[in-house]
């Protein structure tokens, strides 16, 4: 089953970078401390998506994933 094939593939060691989260992901392009800061300056100086996607290098949706905490939902 799915089930069997997941956990033999978890025991085995394979497929384990879609299970890492954050910074620690190989593709990551921002830290921990940089979420933090883009969410701080979303909510107390009330900059925009666009904006802060601009200064961060990041694509507008991501950014907005990373706000409405859709994405690094664990910090």
């Amino acid at each position: 089953t799915h089930k069997d094939n997941s956990r033999d593939m978890i025991s085995k060691g394979r497929g384990k970078e879609q299970f890492k989260n954050g910074e620690n992901h190989k593709n990551s392009k921002l830290t921990e401390k940089i979420v933090l800061e883009i969410r701080r300056k979303n909510i107390e100086d009330g900059l925009q998506s666009t904006e802060l996607a601009k200064m961060y290098g990041i694509c507008q949706p991501a950014m907005s994933r990373i706000i409405n905490r859709k994405r690094w939902s664990h910090i």
